[in-house]
Parts: structure tokens; sequence; C-alpha cells
């Protein structure tokens, strides 16, 4: 009985606490919104969804808290007279372009030493990075998650967009891994 009353008056005390800390990470996403909001009526951005700006970004800074920081968060733009729609497009092919370019260095920075470790390593180290950066490509199409886009129009009738993506570090990790084992294995290096 004396425990059972121990755990209860535990939980009563650490109740608070926990409602307390979910109430300021509320009220941190929602000054992060505001500030957001501000930041992006002042430069003209509007949102591609049919959802309130305001509700598009609420939505990205909670998936934020909820991965606690164990995300990347990046995006792609793009600018054209073309239609949003084709714009887009092409702000998320650059976002897959620069992410994969971003993931194949880091793996090219980690793998140097073990390829050029060989007597023809300048040619080895070519060949590697060729085919880490298309092995990159590939790995990172199912890891990328979009969080939102934005998009303005611009004096002379250019349309801008902004596609955000969020990728958790554990996808990376993997992705990483794979791409690193089958280049080798392509390259006969393992």
């Amino acid at each position: 009985m004396k425990n059972i009353i121990t755990i209860l008056f535990a939980v009563l005390l650490l109740a608070p606490i926990s409602v307390d800390a979910k109430n300021n990470t509320k009220r941190e996403i929602n000054r992060a919104v505001k500030q957001k909001m501000k930041e992006y009526k002042k430069e003209g951005w509007v949102t591609l969804s049919s959802e309130p700006l305001k509700n598009v970004l609420k939505s990205h800074f909670e998936k934020l808290d909820i991965y606690g920081g164990a995300c990347l968060t990046f995006y792609g733009d793009a600018r054209d007279k073309a239609s949003v729609s084709i714009v887009k497009r092409r702000a998320k092919e650059r976002a897959f372009a620069d992410f994969a370019e971003h993931l194949s260095s880091e793996i090219e920075s980690e793998m140097t030493d073990l390829v050029s470790s060989d007597e023809n390593s300048d040619a080895n180290v070519n060949k590697f990075a060729s085919a880490i950066r298309l092995r990159a490509k590939q790995e990172i199409r199912g890891i990328m998650q979009e969080s939102y886009t934005i998009y303005r129009q611009l004096d002379n009738g250019i349309i801008e967009v902004r596609t955000y993506y969020l990728v958790l570090d554990e996808a990376i990790r993997r992705a990483k891994v794979r791409a690193r084992e089958n280049t080798l294995k392509e390259l006969g290096l393992n």
C-alpha cells in the first residue's frame, strides 16, 4: 500500500511538469510560426497549399518538434516565367540534386582513404566519385519528405518557388551506408 501511495504521489508531482513542458513547446512553436509568417509576408511569399500559411508552418514546426532535432531541413528553389507547378517541379529537382551532392561529398570524404590505397588511386577515386554521385541520387528519393511549398510573383513576371523538405538523420545514415556498399560492390572494391 505504501508503494502505491508513493507512486501516486510521484505521478501527481510530475504531471504539472509535463503539462508545463508541452505549453512551453507550444509557445515556442507559435513564436517560430509568427516570426516566419512576418518574414514571408514582408518578402511576398504565399503558400501553395489550400491551407493557410499559418497552419502549414505550424505543421512544419510541430514535425521538427516531434523529431527532436534528429532531422535536416533544406529547400530547393527555382525561378521562371512558367506556371507555378512547373517551377515547383524544378525546385524539387534542384532540392534532390543539391541534397544528393551534399550526401555524395560526405561519403566521398569518408571513403577517399579506402579507395586511394590502391596503386591506381587517381583513377579509382574519380571512378568512385562519379559512381557515388549516381548512387546518392538513387538513395535519396525515398527519404525526402516534402514539408511545404511557398511561392511569390516577382515584379518582372517571374515566379519563384521554394519547396522545403525534412530528412531524418537515421534515414540519411542508412542511405549513406547503402550508397557506399552498393558503390564499392559495383566497383569491386569491397
